[in-house]
């Protein structure tokens, strides 16, 4: 199976000059950044974006992305419409957002990403 993971392991002794590295951010459905800052997103196709770091992550732990939900006064929409990391480096992220029928469509989503840098 292809792992969605490209990251470098952090060495097994710590370096004092490396220090916790978070990036998040929130993202229009046209790839217009809304908040945050420390990173870039381009809009490759329908539902799907590449979240470039400004400056890449020494060792990147994890991250996380979900569909921001607008409508229905509050009251939520589906959970079947999402947002999912399909690639992940220390560099950049591929996020892919989708309708409930699991069909690549365009939606406003938030990311947060945790690792060691500068």
């Amino acid at each position: 199976m292809e792992s969605a993971f490209d990251t470098k392991r952090p060495p097994a002794t710590s370096n004092a000059s490396i220090v916790t590295k978070i990036i998040a951010g929130s993202v229009y459905s046209d790839g217009t950044i809304a908040a945050g800052h420390g990173f870039g997103v381009v809009q490759e196709q329908t539902g799907l974006y590449v979240v470039t770091f400004d400056t890449p992550f020494e060792f990147l732990f994890g991250g996380s992305a979900t569909q921001a939900y607008s409508g229905s006064n509050g009251q939520g929409g589906s959970t079947l419409d999402n947002a999912i990391i399909v690639i992940l480096s220390n560099s950049e992220a591929k996020i892919k957002t989708g309708d409930g029928q699991g069909n690549a469509t365009d939606r406003d989503f938030t990311f947060i990403f945790v690792g060691h840098g500068k």
